[in-house]
């Protein structure tokens, strides 16, 4: 018997493309250690906050204390928040590759099953097996983000995805990359690069939040607002995988 579509939302139509990973779980934990590290900072910035008061009204000897503990407290707020960012990173960009790698075969065996074709595009010059992958782009070169945003753009799934998908997957990979190699201190030389691209790129600058040290770069973080749009973005996609299937199917 056929599926009737018009009983489902689009959150759930998105399963027909995504198969087995329970996706929504995987989210919900995310979100929940996310929410955990949110709760950890803010235990940390009231303590600094305290010292600081401390010191201002202690005197002698207490009040050096107080000082060099406000430091060290600071300095650990620094490194803490760098932990929280790249846990962030760490949950969202392999979720994001998950995401796309499993919809893009569940959409092309939706099309070949209804008699659709995609869009004239020049990955489908490449060998077969790479066509689909998302993390290939045209010619046949390793690049996640040209990858899936080809692959949304030869399908129609373009038109159901957020306008900005691009731009931000290109910020929360761009990100990865430097953390995963280069950990939370990077050499001079990618953090001046990583401001420059920010700029060149035309990335929003409350999406990423940097600690100084002489007026330069020093630990680069995701700010809660740029997680909070990749959380929505994620959303979306999910809507959108799921407006796909009622279009497509």
């Amino acid at each position: 018997m056929p599926v009737n579509l018009s009983e489902f939302d689009d959150r759930f139509l998105a399963s027909f493309v995504l198969g087995s990973p329970d996706y929504d779980a995987q989210l919900y934990a995310i979100r929940g250690l996310l929410r955990l590290h949110g709760q950890a900072d803010e235990a940390l910035s009231n303590e600094i906050k305290a010292i600081e008061a401390f010191a201002k009204q202690a005197s002698g000897s207490a009040n050096e204390r107080a000082v060099d503990d406000w430091v060290d407290h600071l300095h650990q707020s620094v490194f803490q928040d760098a932990a929280h960012s790249m846990a962030a990173v760490g949950m969202l960009a392999p979720f994001v590759e998950s995401l796309f790698k499993q919809a893009f075969p569940g959409i092309r065996d939706l099309l070949d099953r209804n008699g659709r074709a995609p869009a004239a595009h020049a990955r489908w010059t490449m060998p077969k097996d790479k066509q689909w992958d998302c993390r290939r782009a045209s010619p046949n070169r390793p690049h996640l983000v040209d990858g899936i945003v080809e692959l949304a753009k030869a399908t129609g799934l373009a038109a159901d995805l957020p306008a900005d998908l691009h731009k931000t997957l290109a910020a929360l990979f761009g990100y990865r990359n430097k953390m995963f190699h280069l950990g939370f201190e990077w050499p001079d030389t990618e953090r001046n690069a990583f401001e420059r691209r920010i700029a060149a790129d035309g990335w929003p600058q409350d999406w990423f939040a940097q600690a100084t040290s002489d007026g330069k770069p020093w630990v680069f973080y995701l700010s809660d607002t740029f997680v909070q749009h990749c959380l929505t973005m994620l959303d979306q996609i999910f809507a959108g995988l799921g407006s796909f299937v009622r279009r497509n199917d």
